[in-house]
């Protein structure tokens, strides 16, 4: 079985296939033609990418996969250390959650302001512990210490950009720009914006599906908040487009039916090009929310799940 098949079956990219490779995780028959590598996967090799995929969704980490693959007599201890640190993390977030409780509704001018408001309250709460590398993409397929492994691996990546970047100096450097200056007007309108909000709150799940737009599924699920979240200006019951790919499956597919209140992380974006359109450049944090939250439309295309903790 080959490289693409895999993938296809698993919905794993190469590079993490290549990644659990590298951690010994698994080792597929290779082959050598013309000086390349070929990887030919069996139905066991299959099996065991499932299971490290389900246990990455659970968030246990390689090592902790390796282990228990190689010694499956850690399982029970591997177990344990992994909700310990969930609940260590839950505990941290709920400390959160309950000062950026106390600050919603407040104004601040800017950074600064925000910081030192943040000071007066953290000692009223338990404060998150410090994170010196935030793993912002926990709920990715590909983990940040994956993507760093990735990132060092291939000196023949590097040869390839040498060559790409030899080629932009000569004739094609004026098209080159050109082309850079466009795409970053693009990329400044439609990606770069202003983050409103970015907070962790209770969200019911109340029903999610996928809506098809010819072969792309759409991921979306309807939430309700409770009472003392919808102080933020939220309404009781909405709609949230989560998109497609893998980690809005991730997200869609973590996602609980009846649970009471799960707490997940909700953001409020908009980009430059929007803000323009909506007249909101220089408007408040509590004017562009309230124009946010009071169309479906602009809740759909700007109001974000980022991360979700019910149980899966």
């Amino acid at each position: 079985m080959k490289m693409k098949e895999v993938c296809a079956r698993t919905g794993l990219t190469e590079r993490a296939v290549r990644l659990y490779i590298e951690k010994g995780l698994l080792s597929p028959q290779k082959t050598w033609r013309r000086e390349r590598e070929y990887l030919d996967f069996s139905e066991d090799d299959l099996r065991r990418l499932e299971q490290i995929g389900l246990l990455r969704r659970y968030f246990f980490s390689l090592d902790e996969i390796g282990g228990m693959l190689g010694s499956p007599s850690l399982i029970g201890e591997t177990i344990a250390g992994r909700q310990k640190a969930l609940a260590d993390e839950a505990a941290a977030r709920e400390g959160a959650l309950k000062l950026f409780t106390a600050l919603s509704g407040e104004h601040f001018e800017d950074v600064p302001a925000l910081c030192a408001r943040l000071r007066q309250q953290e000692d009223r709460f338990s404060r998150p512990p410090f994170m010196a590398q935030p793993d912002f993409g926990r709920l990715d397929e590909e983990s940040f210490e994956e993507r760093e492994a990735w990132a060092s691996a291939a000196p023949s990546r590097r040869k390839r950009r040498r060559l790409k970047r030899t080629l932009l100096i000569g004739g094609l450097a004026a098209a080159a720009i050109a082309a850079l200056a466009a795409g970053w007007g693009w990329y400044r309108d439609n990606r770069m914006g202003r983050v409103v909000l970015s907070s962790i709150l209770e969200l019911e799940v109340l029903d999610k599906g996928v809506d098809t737009n010819g072969e792309v599924g759409v991921y979306w699920l309807d939430a309700a908040v409770p009472e003392d979240a919808q102080a933020m200006g939220l309404p009781a019951q909405f709609r949230l487009t989560l998109g497609t790919g893998t980690q809005a499956y991730i997200l869609w597919d973590g996602a609980v039916y009846g649970h009471s209140y799960p707490m997940a992380r909700v953001e409020v974006f908009l980009p430059n090009k929007a803000l323009r359109e909506m007249g909101l450049q220089d408007a408040s944090i509590g004017e562009v929310l309230q124009k946010v939250y009071s169309s479906e439309e602009y809740r759909r295309d700007y109001l974000r799940l980022t991360s979700f903790q019910g149980e899966y």
